[in-house]
């Protein structure tokens, strides 16, 4: 028994022949929907991986730089210190003052 006889008889009705049509075109439409569908997931996906990328390495550049200034800043300080109490050198009471001043502003948190 030859089972897709029925499907290619060119005896079969009109009914039945557009039944057949009917079924591949919308197996060829859902076919095309979920081909574009997951194209445009792939897409997105693939652009948010590369979003988090750069946005983990922009916040890591960042530490390094911040923690950089920090260390930079904190010397300019200490040679500005340093300038300012070279300037009292004759002033011995204004010497630690200036350092310690210094220092206390460094410290507080911002």
């Amino acid at each position: 028994m030859n089972l897709s006889a029925g499907w290619m008889n060119p005896l079969a009705s009109p009914r039945a022949r557009r039944l057949r049509y009917l079924v591949v075109a919308l197996t060829a439409l859902f076919g095309t929907v979920a081909s574009i569908g997951v194209f445009l997931m792939i897409g997105s996906w693939q652009y948010r991986v590369a979003e988090i990328g750069f946005e983990n390495l922009a916040r890591d550049r960042l530490r390094i730089m911040a923690s950089d200034f920090k260390e930079s800043s904190g010397l300019l300080y200490t040679l500005r210190a340093y300038i300012a109490a070279s300037d009292a050198i004759g002033q011995p009471r204004r010497v630690h003052p200036v350092f310690g001043d210094a220092a206390r502003w460094r410290r507080q948190p911002a």
